[in-house]
């Protein structure tokens, strides 16, 4: 098996959280290459580089997206972190506000929120994994100015009623779409449900950039101020796509913001703009590798965490809690795994893991008892599109075999 290596039960760390080992999900297909030697052998790979927004890849590729997505604006930036921080500039967050953020997300969640001067707030996740609304309505204070909606794992919660309860509640919702590109609420895809959303092109995502990220949205406040925050100064909006009026507004807020360097190069937007057509396609393939490994290991002594019957999930990783097993156990079934090349994790065995909340020393924990209980025997483990028949049956073997050594009941 050259697709499923194991280094271990902990994850490298990435933007948007890979939480993955192994090789690359999928190879660069000709034409991504092609792209990506036409900017350099061009030379212009700084995104304002260009004659016209139609001779910029970086701008071009903020249009398809915002078509693909329906959206109104897109705006390109270097990194899901980056576009998170953005969001939520955008939205108003700021010192003396509270942003809630699901307790099970990845380490870049509450971290923008810290950058934004803000004070991240952990909400309770259930055996779903996703935001608990009860806990989401008993944490909103009157400092509550927004939440980050994270999907992680591409999971989503009852999102009827967490919008219901923070429309009531005045909280502005910003979705963290990171793990969710594809996935559909009632036929919806995710990102159109906030006043803004954040997307990730990390290497191990639907999309493959490397790093790369974008905000989307359809309030023309926070697209133009996230645009020119995100680094667009000298009047360089005259490189995007915009809409009457826009420029207008742009010139009378020029320099008025502080702004980062968080642009994205047209080199990664040429990598990514041929992949954009192929979603539709990897969709498909990522939900048929986690139907492969799922129906196999569902005669085990674990559960999988469901998907409610309004989603249309795109599961590109599996989980599963094993509760027969303790500590021990578990880091005994962790190296079986690891040691036959399937680099399964148990998130709550490693200290330094990043999507474990009470590893974050810089977030006050406020407890979060039921999400400790659950991610610390909490299987986790990636299926990316690199994988083919053989490495899926291995995987299915492995987790068998591996939980019967541990001492499961039917293991």
């Amino acid at each position: 098996m050259g697709t499923v290596r194991a280094r271990g039960s902990s994850s490298t760390a990435a933007d948007g959280d890979s939480g993955r080992t192994g090789s690359s999900p999928h190879s660069l297909e000709p034409d991504v290459v092609a792209s990506a030697l036409s900017v350099l052998q061009e030379g212009r790979l700084f995104r304002y580089d260009c004659l016209l927004p139609e001779s910029s890849p970086t701008s071009c590729f903020e249009r398809e997206f915002a078509d693909f997505l329906g959206t109104r604006y897109a705006i390109a930036v270097n990194s899901c972190s980056s576009a998170l921080l953005l969001a939520l500039l955008a939205c108003g967050v700021g010192p003396g506000d509270e942003v809630l953020v699901p307790a099970f997300t990845f380490i870049a969640v509450p971290s923008a929120v810290v950058h934004a001067g803000a004070t991240p707030v952990l909400v309770e996740t259930t055996a779903d994994l996703v935001i608990d609304p009860d806990d989401l309505e008993r944490k909103v204070s009157p400092r509550t100015k927004a939440i980050l909606l994270s999907y992680m794992r591409g999971r989503v919660p009852d999102l009827e009623r967490v919008l219901e309860a923070c429309s009531r509640r005045g909280v502005q919702v910003v979705e963290d779409v990171a793990h969710g590109m594809g996935v559909e609420w009632d036929g919806v895809p995710l990102g159109r449900f906030g006043r803004a959303a954040a997307f990730s092109f990390q290497s191990h995502k639907l999309l493959d950039g490397g790093e790369g990220g974008m905000v989307v949205t359809d309030d023309r406040d926070v697209a133009l101020r996230t645009l020119l925050q995100s680094g667009c100064y000298d009047r360089n909006w005259r490189w995007h796509f915009l809409e009457e009026g826009d420029h207008d507004w742009l010139e009378e807020a020029s320099n008025s913001l502080p702004v980062y360097g968080f642009r994205m190069s047209n080199l990664t937007a040429a990598v990514l703009r041929p992949q954009l057509p192929r979603v539709p396609a990897r969709l498909a393939d990522y939900r048929e590798r986690y139907r492969r490994v799922a129906e196999g290991i569902a005669a085990c002594p674990v559960r999988l965490p469901s998907h409610s019957e309004r989603v249309t999930p795109v599961p590109d990783s599996l989980q599963f809690e094993i509760p027969s097993l303790g500590p021990e156990q578990l880091s005994d079934f962790v190296k079986h795994c690891n040691a036959r090349s399937v680099p399964l994790q148990v998130l709550g065995l490693d200290p330094a893991n990043s999507r474990c909340f009470w590893n974050w020393r810089f977030v006050e924990s406020l407890g979060c008892p039921r999400t400790r209980d659950l991610l610390s025997r909490l299987a986790d483990l990636a299926l990316p599109l690199s994988l083919n028949e053989r490495d899926l049956a291995h995987i299915v073997d492995v987790i068998r075999t591996g939980l019967a050594d541990a001492g499961t009941p039917g293991g």
